[in-house]
Order: C-alpha cells, then structure tokens, then sequence
C-alpha cells in the first residue's frame, strides 16, 4: 500500500467520541430548533456550527484509488420501529455485521429522510436511507448511506411502514422480520469520506460508504413516509475540500 493511500486512510478511520442523536424533542428541523439553531440549543450542540467536515454536503469525487468491498453479514431481524416527531428508526439486535477490509462494524439502527440529506454531484433524491455502524475495535461510527429514488416498490419497507405506530411510539413484533440486505441495491460500489453525524449532537469522526446505486420506493411508499414525516434533512454543509474516495 502506498503512502498517499496509507495516508487517505488514516484520516478516514479517525477514531470517533461520537455518540448517536440526542433526545428527541431538543432539536428539530423548523422555527426556533431548526438545523440553523442546533448549535446554540445546547453546548453539546456547539459542533454543529463549528465543525469543519459535517455531513450532509454535495458528494464529489476528488481521490480514485481501489476500495475494499463491503461485506454484509445481515440476516432477517424481528421488527422493532420506532416513530418520534423527527422521523423512523429500526433497532437491530446484536450479531448483524458490515465489513470493510480489516475493519468490522456492528449494525445498530437503520433509518430514513426526506427528502435525502447528501447529494451526489448535484443530484438529490426523494429519500434516503442511513444504516449506522459501530467498529468494534475503536467505537467509532460507520454509516452506510444508501440514496431512494421513485421507481417499482419495495416488499421490505411495506413492512414497516404498515406496522408504524398511529402516533410517536414503538412497535416491537417477533412474528415481523426484516432482512437490512432487502434494503440494499444489488451493486455495492461506494465512495468514502470522514464526516458527522446529520443530527445534534452532529459529532464529527463519523466514517461514512455512499452507496453509488439507489434503491427504489415506490411513489406511493415515498408518498405515505412524507405523511409520517413532513421533512426530516439536514441543509447541505460546506465540503471544505474534504477528500472523497472512489473506485
């Protein structure tokens, strides 16, 4: 391996303090707790404003060089969802797995929003999906970003979304399992980049793999999650000449 690649990945495996998204209903997406506002609603917040490599930004290639694929050690999982008043986040029991070269990260929690907080040169989409990761050998943060466009409907997201509970709340079914490899496309080619968490406490360190591949919904499917939440996506951040690996 050569130096400049040595180099590349070392910042990208920063070790991270991150931790995940602070309680519901101390930070929003309008009016006085809106992203503008993160960082003054809390001092654990304060990154938010400060931070040099936040997510989301326009992803854009700027390093070419041979990543390591990804491997999924995902299996059906028994749905466990929850619904708060800033979007949907499926638990994952313990034992689910991605790995990417050396480094192997335990899956906790998948998400979504609308519409999606990354761009890809220029391009939004109607939602994306977020799959957070946690190394095993440091803690720190992995995500797998995974970009929905509107095109044939997806058998897995019926799940869930019929099983949301009316109002904030959580709904946990052993009879309902869901595989997360369902929610993935086919070709696993990605990008990768050092970035943050999209919500406070917008914790830097985060080592995110974009997807390059969508997945699709259904427009009824994108439809009925904007009726659960109305929009739940970070502005876009500065990239501050921030390196972008791809293959």
């Amino acid at each position: 391996m050569n130096k400049l690649m040595m180099t590349c990945l070392s910042i990208l495996a920063l070790s991270s303090t991150a931790v995940l998204a602070a309680a519901e209903g101390e930070w929003g997406y309008e009016g006085d707790t809106g992203p503008e506002k993160w960082g003054q609603l809390d001092t654990d917040f304060s990154v938010c404003d400060t931070g040099r490599l936040q997510s989301p930004f326009d992803i854009k290639a700027n390093f070419e060089t041979s990543l390591p694929a990804l491997e999924f050690n995902y299996s059906a999982a028994v749905l466990d969802v929850t619904r708060d008043a800033n979007g949907v986040t499926v638990a994952i029991p313990a034992g689910q797995t991605m790995t990417v070269g050396d480094d192997v990260y335990d899956l906790l929690q998948y998400h979504f929003h609308t519409p999606s907080e990354y761009h890809i040169n220029g391009q939004a989409f109607p939602m994306s999906l977020h799959l957070v990761h946690k190394r095993q050998s440091d803690g720190a943060l992995g995500v797998l970003g995974v970009m929905i466009e509107s095109g044939a409907a997806n058998a897995a997201i019926d799940k869930i979304w019929v099983k949301l509970p009316a109002n904030k709340g959580n709904f946990l079914s052993t009879s309902v399992k869901i595989n997360p490899a369902d929610l993935l496309p086919d070709t696993h080619r990605y990008m990768r980049f050092s970035g943050s968490l999209t919500t406070p406490p917008c914790s830097e360190g985060v080592n995110w793999h974009m997807l390059e591949s969508p997945i699709s919904l259904s427009a009824k499917q994108i439809i009925a999650f904007k009726g659960i939440t109305k929009m739940n996506a970070r502005p876009l951040q500065p990239a501050n000449n921030r390196l972008v690996i791809s293959e």
